[in-house]
């Protein structure tokens, strides 16, 4: 962080942990970066055929039209320095978790997204997508993994229906949500407090008696 101030880079400078940052750069064309970095750029040089036959899901780099000296997978910045629900990408449950704290987290192995409709209140969904109805659909449209794991990609996640419901159901699920939240982090029991969540989501979603039953005894 110091020798990226003292440059004076326009670059942001994210604290990972330790006393090691990650300097995220915009987007540079090869000449851009040759001229205002040189040595980074003849640095990276001396390994180029080593980058561009780098391998993300079996593509290399140079096959899928990547400039050869670019991170692999890179995320909008927008997408981290927020309010956010984190996943994990493959487990035996879904997992959805909030964080308010605008975190890294490794982008292989876990998820995230951000909500951009203003009618939606984050931990709203939080409540609606942690629900035993959401992980009964989850369970459905989820791919089957080793160990009846499933998969929960983003592209399933993203399928999921969640009706935006009334301000005063919103502000009730997300006080639950809350509780929820901060019983947890004092390792308290949040049982009876999720079956509450449970009941207000079978309700939002017009299950019927019997619905409700092969649910919860599934």
């Amino acid at each position: 962080k110091m020798i990226a101030n003292k440059a004076g880079y326009k670059r942001t400078v994210l604290e990972l942990g330790g006393n090691d940052p990650l300097i995220v750069c915009n987007d540079l064309n090869e000449d851009d970066l040759k001229s205002t970095y040189p040595n980074c750029y003849n640095y990276l040089l001396a390994h180029k055929v080593k980058l561009e036959n780098r391998k993300d899901s079996r593509v290399t780099i140079k096959e899928k039209g990547i400039p050869w000296y670019s991170i692999m997978r890179r995320v909008d910045l927008n997408d981290i320095n927020c309010d956010k629900i984190i996943f994990y990408d493959v487990g035996m449950e879904p997992n959805f978790m909030l964080d308010n704290e605008k975190r890294i987290f490794g982008g292989g192995t876990s998820h995230s997204f951000r909500l951009i409709d203003e009618n939606y209140n984050l931990k709203y969904v939080l409540g609606i997508i942690n629900s035993s109805l959401i992980k009964w659909v989850i369970y459905d449209i989820c791919p089957v993994k080793m160990g009846d794991a499933r998969k929960y990609g983003l592209s399933y996640i993203k399928k999921l229906p969640i009706p935006s419901g009334t301000v005063l159901l919103q502000q009730e699920i997300s006080s639950l949500v809350e509780e929820v939240i901060n019983n947890k982090q004092k390792g308290l029991e949040t049982k009876n407090l999720e079956k509450e969540i449970d009941q207000m989501v079978y309700k939002l979603y017009g299950l019927s008696v019997e619905e409700i039953a092969i649910i919860e005894n599934s």
